[in-house]
């Protein structure tokens, strides 16, 4: 008898929480994250999972320089890495994905044109889509693994235009 009533007074107590809640509004809570594989060596941070960089308005003036070819200001940009656990020699490749612009770059989309976003490693290269980076070495602990991003002309001056654009890219870490 005693289970029947404790049965009775949760599902009253979860009724009246539920109706309470509800007269004063609702909302949503969204949780996620992933499980990785114990080889990997290093957690991403979670700022560093969904980052926006923001470039700003470009003067089309400074794009047109080198027949078409300019660049605007680079952004730099930071993967942070924690709880690393490295031996010796232990290194990450990062690869950039998304659509494709001219020569490898990540492409635009919306009313501006004419245009890709160049992504460059630590050291100033610059990294072609789908393809891994150089070797990152890696130390115990927290890691940063620096970029930088910049709108480059796509080489044809008569075809840049302006208006609003955006581009996404997703990245892949690769453990050595």
């Amino acid at each position: 008898m005693k289970v029947k009533n404790l049965f009775a007074v949760l599902f009253l107590t979860t009724f009246a929480f539920s109706s309470a809640v509800m007269a004063e509004g609702s909302g949503r809570m969204t949780v996620s994250g992933s499980i990785i594989k114990t080889q990997a060596s290093c957690s991403i941070a979670p700022e560093s999972i969904d980052q926006t960089v923001v470039l700003g308005q470009v003067a089309d003036a400074a794009l047109l320089e080198n027949n078409g070819s300019g660049k605007s200001a680079p952004q730099h940009f930071n993967i942070q890495l924690e709880n690393c656990e490295v031996s010796a020699g232990n290194s990450v490749t990062v690869t950039f994905v998304g659509m494709e612009g001219k020569d490898g770059r990540l492409g635009i989309t919306g009313t501006a044109s004419g245009a890709s976003v160049a992504l460059t490693d630590g050291s100033g290269n610059v990294l072609e889509l789908g393809k891994p980076s150089k070797n990152i070495s890696l130390q115990n602990g927290n890691n940063t693994l620096p970029f930088t991003i910049y709108l480059q002309g796509d080489g044809v001056p008569g075809n840049i235009q302006a208006g609003d654009y955006q581009a996404a890219a997703g990245f892949m870490l690769n453990f050595q």
